[in-house]
């Protein structure tokens, strides 16, 4: 199945989970999601497809896309124990990096505004 939504349309949908900035929104040419069902028959993904995976990661966290690129072996072996440790820093920095990158909206009027924010 294949849709397509305008940037606003997509705004109005992710600001159902949470406020949401267009600087957030990026077009993926096609996304694989792989899903299963829970004991409690509640829908979880299971996985992305590889290539939804690698552009998420591209765009989204770019610090740790680049580390990860740099320590994988090449023959798929086990990681090393520096290597998990990089691969550790990149993500505390990408957390940290979000966290401090939230963008800012105005602030409330109102009495209520104030209250809800």
């Amino acid at each position: 199945m294949q849709t397509t939504c305008s940037r606003r349309e997509a705004l109005v949908e992710l600001d159902e989970w949470d406020a949401a900035h267009p600087r957030q929104l990026f077009p993926l040419e096609s996304c694989m999601l792989d899903f299963r069902l829970n004991d409690q028959g509640e829908i979880e993904l299971k996985h992305f497809g590889e290539d939804t995976e690698e552009l998420i990661r591209e765009i989204s966290y770019s610090k740790l896309h680049a580390q990860l690129l740099s320590v994988m072996p090449m023959d798929g072996g086990e990681l090393s124990a520096k290597a998990m440790e990089s691969i550790r820093q990149a993500v505390q920095h990408e957390r940290e990096r979000l966290w401090m990158n939230q963008p800012t909206h105005p602030q409330a009027e109102t009495e209520v505004g104030k209250t809800l924010q």
